[in-house]
């Protein structure tokens, strides 16, 4: 007989099976059962079997059908990482366990120990997001009998969340769309009317040291809006939320998503530091120049705030224009151009705007650097004080403070004495304006000192150890020590303040072993600037000097470079700061100290810049050949060197300079500057060019395109007078590319003249200028066309500017050496053939009118001639010594050439031409000229001549080919003293002269109309004005000229000879 057998498992310590959490996890514990049929196989494992209850008997002749166990499993619903937990099973069954296996289906690694009952403990690794994991029982008893039980457990991350409170403001953006970004963690909310959010991010426990970026995105009223705010990592903002775990801009005044936040965000990009931990954001930060940032913002504000300005063309968002620096330099060109007050204006709004700038007090109690990031040969500070609020300010002298009071949310310091600012010196005037002139009629100078006796520091951001301030030195000026009440200084600049303990120094390796040129900036003008050092900091802590008399010692104590020196001068200790380490240079704020006697010394502040000289560092044409943008770092304006393949240098579009000549010589390139013996450069160095200065390019550092230089002037060459006269150092920004494609600053720089062709008896020009203030803070760009000036800007490499109501747009087509094409149209209609203009940069290359009068049936006839100038007037020639320039009239065909009325008659004898007038008359024209004959001081002769003569003019004459000229050809040149023959031969714009001596000479020529054009070995030209055609040959004008300084003027020509030339 079959019995049927039940049987229970066992349990531990008791009848029923309990679970116990273990690890650091939650303590929570939720013993529902869980079912689920989700199947995974594993290892069996065989329980003990229970005690067996009595068995029943079971009917005769009766099999009983097997029943299956009954499983149930318990433990918790939830856990956390990096944690144990056990599963515990309870089966029953009328027979024997045979088998218990335990499953899952997670995707990560659970660590899994099953004990001989059956129950399960697993752990839990780190993980970086939560599961839901199905743990899954399979029991099978002795009937093969087989249940399934399924116990589901959220497995949770360690977290850590932070509570963000805030506002999205420039003025409150309503219903702003915030996303709180940290890693690849995020969260969404919604700004209410008022621009104001709260929201919370939780992130991963491994995920502390993760950044945090705030973004916020315009609602759909406002869609031009992209804000963003950089803040740090979630662990540093939790320590600084404190115990409610709210982070408002109390704490961090970053949770303010604003025009500033964003300005500041595109800056931090431009250092091309990765925003990866704090320390790099505050490395970062000290890169931001407080100007630079104020300026994006204003930008930002007057496109959300202003109908009367929109986002320029392809430009996204308020962060996408202040992001590309291009972008936002044209657009702020065009804002000052178009009204520089309102810029002012939004810029001090948010200055005024403590949503905008913050209004927290920092404790000035320590040592303090102040700077300006973006630039370092500007005024730069030290400021030490304790805590009474007392200490010491370092400027161009050092002075105590005695006083430090919280007056209006500022922090004001009260000097014990006047603290010197600035020197300098002016010219003296008297009260018509006119110079002061002493007994030898030299120029008397007033000396010219800026001083303050209150500072006033109002922080607009803060961060930690370093804020962006605005900083009131309360300035007063002094004349030769006289308080000059009628000065107007604007006594407001922004700065950095820097706690110099939180600078970051520089190392022993960084420093030994290298040549270091260092150079300083001082606000004193009057005396002779500090000669640049070049110190090798050699391992056994002694300097090697390029000052003479000069010995020193180096260590690093702790931020600074201290430099300890001996000279004649005395002692002195030299601590330099650095600000902001660049990858091949580094900008600093250094403290000159000298002992006056035992118990005084005096201080001078200073900003500058170091570079280590690299050691292998070689250059070749091809780097210098292309474009240099200078003076990066620097507040003078931006301007381009243009190297040719060549080595010639030319500077922006006009290209006007003395030192064109280039040349590369061990890694130095000079630009050399020659004139011939009439003092006039040399275009071309030939016979007769002496050398007469240079500036000489030592290349310190290539990195990429940035290129620094260390650059020195020499004048007066070859003198007892040879001398350097000017050094710095400074930096470049190098591309390839020569020619220009589009307008720009820096090809137009500060100043351009064009000159356009135009009819006899003008000259008109296109003159593109622009009025800076100090640190390019503040410009104006104009352009003059026709005696009429318009507010001009720069849009995408395009100039435009309004004429009235009509908005006009200038385009570069093509630049050559001599001009540029452009085209100046309608905006609304567009480029055409018909707006096409040739803009010339140099005068002496635009064509001229001219006219020459003359008997064309004589070869030794007497001629006249007239030729429009560069000045607008025109030039009469009737023989080969004299030279009139006279103004320009035509009226109903009739030319009238009038000369300057004679204001202070001399008392000798003096012949001046007053009048001419060319009319015509059937096909010549009648010439008459008026001269004014003057003696003992008065008119005393007035007459006029009239002759009939044929009007040839240049270019509008004869049409001759090239091929008409070719071959060889007899000159025979007519003079009052004789005649001149020479020989001519010319092949395709090539060819040869042989004089009657036989002395030959090579040239290159050109064709014009009827102008033959002669260019011989410079300076000289020859040209030939073809006027009219002979049996075996032509009549022409033959004159000579040399070409001017650059190409720049005009081509200066003599009278020259009627003559004839003759094809053999």
């Amino acid at each position: 007989m079959y019995t049927k057998k039940h049987y229970k498992m066992p349990i531990l310590a008791s009848a029923i099976a309990s679970i116990m959490l273990t690890g650091c996890g939650s303590s929570e514990s939720h013993e529902e059962p869980k079912n689920n049929n989700q199947t995974i196989v594993d290892q069996g494992v065989t329980p003990t079997a229970p005690d067996k209850a009595t068995p029943q008997p079971a009917p005769d002749n009766q099999t009983p059908e097997p029943t299956p166990p009954v499983v149930t499993i318990s433990g918790p619903s939830d856990v956390q990482e990096k944690a144990a937990f056990s599963l515990t099973l309870s089966a029953q069954d009328d027979g024997e366990i045979k088998s218990i296996a335990w499953t899952h289906d997670a995707s990560i690694d659970l660590e899994k120990v099953t004990d001989n009952t059956g129950n399960a403990t697993f752990t839990v690794p780190d993980i970086n997001q939560d599961h839901v994991v199905n743990f899954t029982v399979t029991v099978i008893d002795d009937e093969d009998e087989k249940v399934e039980q399924v116990h589901t457990v959220n497995i949770n991350r360690i977290t850590e969340s932070l509570t963000v409170q805030g506002v999205v403001t420039d003025s409150p953006i309503q219903h702003a769309k915030v996303q709180l970004v940290a890693g690849e963690q995020h969260v969404d909310v919604i700004a209410n009317e008022k621009g104001e959010y709260l929201a919370t991010i939780e992130v991963d426990e491994t995920e502390v040291d993760e950044m945090l970026k705030i973004v916020a995105l315009g609602s759909d009223a406002q869609p031009e809006v992209e804000f963003v705010s950089q803040l740090g990592t979630i662990g540093a903002l939790k320590a600084q939320a404190g115990d409610d775990g709210v982070l408002n801009n109390e704490e961090n005044f970053s949770v303010n998503v604003t025009n500033v936040t964003t300005a500041e965000y595109a800056l931090l990009q431009r250092t091309g530091i990765d925003l990866v931990s704090d320390e790099r954001l505050n490395d970062a930060l000290q890169a931001v120049d407080g100007e630079s940032m104020l300026t994006l913002a204003t930008l930002i504000k007057v496109i959300v705030d202003s109908e009367n300005y929109s986002l320029p063309e392809g430009v996204s968002s308020t962060l996408a224009l202040v992001s590309n620096e291009e972008k936002a330099s044209e657009f702020e060109q065009m804002v000052k151009s178009s009204n520089s007050a309102y810029f002012s204006e939004v810029k001090k709004q948010i200055l005024d705007d403590k949503n905008l700038t913050s209004n927290a007090v920092v404790s000035l109690q320590g040592d303090y650097l102040l700077y300006q990031s973006k630039y370092y040969n500007t005024s730069a500070y030290h400021l030490s004080l304790d805590e009474n609020g007392q200490g010491k300010f370092v400027a161009e002298t050092a002075v105590a403070v005695s006083k430090l009071s919280l007056i209006d949310g500022l922090s004001v310091m009260e000097l014990e004495e006047p603290v010197t600012l600035y020197t300098s010196r002016r010219v003296k005037r008297d009260e018509n304006g006119a110079e002061v002139v002493d007994e030898q009629g030299n120029r008397v100078y007033a000396s010219v000192v800026h001083k303050s006796s209150k500072l006033s520091i109002d922080t607009l951001r803060a961060s930690n150890g370093s804020s962006i301030i605005e900083l009131n030195t309360h300035t007063q000026e002094f004349v030769d020590g006289e308080l000059n009440q009628e000065a107007q200084l604007d006594t407001l600049d922004i700065y950095r303040l820097m706690d110099k303990q939180s600078i970051p120094s520089l190392t022993a390796d960084e420093v030994a072993g290298k040549t270091w040129l260092i150079q300083l900036f001082d606000r004193d003008f009057v005396s002779q600037d500090q000669t640049i050092k070049r110190y090798m900091f050699n391992e056994d802590g002694s300097v090697t000097s390029n000052i003479a008399g000069e010995t020193a010692t180096w260590q690093l104590q702790g931020n600074a470079l201290v430099v300890s020196i001996e000279s004649g001068e005395g002692a002195k200790v030299l601590q330099l700061w650095p600000t902001n380490a660049g990858s091949i240079g580094v900008t600093l704020v250094a403290k000159e100290t000298h002992k006056v006697d035992d118990e005084n010394e005096r201080s001078v502040s200073y900003g500058g810049i170091m570079v280590a000289k690299q050691s292998d560092l070689t250059v070749t044409a091809e780097q210098i050949a292309g474009r240099w943008t200078g003076f990066i770092g620097r507040t003078q304006a931006l301007h381009e060197l243009r190297i040719s393949e060549k080595l010639d240098v030319r500077v922006g579009a006009s290209g006007s300079t003395r030192y064109r000549h280039g040349k590369l010589e061990n890694n130095h390139f000079y630009r050399e500057y020659f004139r011939d013996n009439l003092f006039r450069v040399c275009e071309q160095v030939t016979e007769g060019c002496e050398l007469t200065a240079y500036m000489e390019y030592e290349f310190l550092a290539v990195e990429g395109s940035d290129y620094l230089v260390y650059r020195r002037m020499v004048e007066q060459v070859g003198t007892e007078q040879e001398g350097q006269t000017r050094e710095g150092i400074y930096h470049y920004i190098y591309t390839p590319e020569y020619t220009y494609k589009q307008f720009s600053s820096e090809m137009l720089s500060d100043f351009t003249r064009f000159y356009v062709e135009s009819e006899m008896g003008s000259s008109p020009t296109i003159e593109i200028s622009r009025e800076q203030g100090f640190n390019n803070d503040e410009f104006i760009s104009t352009i003059t066309r026709n005696n009429a000036s318009y507010p001009v800007q720069i849009v995408n490499g395009l100039l435009q500017y309004s004429d009235g109501d009509t908005e006009m747009q200038v385009s570069l087509l093509e630049e050559t050496d001599n001009f540029i094409s452009v085209c100046v149209y309608e905006l609304e209609a567009g480029c055409s053939d018909d707006k096409h203009q040739t803009w010339y940069t140099k005068p002496g290359a635009v064509p001229r009118q001219r006219s020459h009068l003359l008997d064309t049936t004589q070869f030794n006839s007497k001629h006249y001639s007239i030729e429009q100038m560069i000045n607008g007037k025109v030039a009469f020639r009737r023989t080969s010594s004299t030279e009139w320039d006279m103004d320009y009239a035509l009226s109903n065909g009739k030319i009238s050439l009038t000369g300057a009325p004679v204001t202070d008659i001399p008392d000798y004898f003096l012949e001046v031409l007053s009048k001419v007038e060319i009319e015509e008359q059937n096909e010549n024209v009648v010439l008459t000229v008026t001269t004014d004959r003057y003696s003992d001081g008065q008119l005393s002769e007035q007459t006029t001549t009239e002759e009939v003569l044929s009007k040839i003019d240049a270019k509008q004459g004869l049409n001759v080919s090239k091929d008409e000229i070719i071959g060889t050809w007899s000159v025979e040149k007519y003079y009052e003293f004789g005649n001149e023959l020479s020989t001519y031969h010319f092949e395709d714009g090539v060819g040869y002269s042989l004089s009657e001596n036989g002395n030959r000479s090579e040239f290159t020529w050109d064709i014009d109309g009827n102008v033959l054009t002669l260019t011989f070995d410079f300076p000289w030209v020859y040209r030939f004005t073809l006027t009219k055609k002979v049996s075996d040959g032509f009549q022409l004008i033959h004159q000579m000229g040399d070409l001017h300084q650059l190409s720049y003027y005009a081509t200066y020509f003599n009278h020259g000879a009627v003559s004839k030339m003759t094809k053999q």
